[in-house]
């Protein structure tokens, strides 16, 4: 419980750049962008790793924690319980429907 898994990595843009990136994004029915704060967004679809990929859960196995590290926002992902090898990483995205 609470053990680092991954961080989520990627682009760091502006709100504005999301917004734009986004309406495209969703022409293709995926998007990889996590909001840092009103202002900054991280795109992890060019320049993330495979953390990128940890789908949407109401029950999930793992949480998002936005954390100051040297003056940088890092996105670290930890486990929520004990989660085995092999297991499908699962986050709350907390977007509005």
């Amino acid at each position: 419980k609470d053990d680092f898994v991954y961080e989520y990595m990627g682009e760091v843009i502006s709100q504005e750049e999301a917004d734009r990136r986004g309406s495209i994004y969703d022409q293709g029915r995926h998007s990889f962008l996590f909001n840092l704060n009103r202002s900054t967004v991280v795109d992890a679809t060019r320049k993330g790793n495979k953390t990128r990929f940890a789908n949407h859960s109401s029950s999930p196995n793992c949480y998002a924690k936005i954390m100051l590290v040297n003056g940088e926002h890092k996105i670290g992902v930890y486990a929520k319980h004990s989660i085995e090898e092999g297991d499908e990483l699962f986050y709350d995205y907390r977007h509005e429907l």
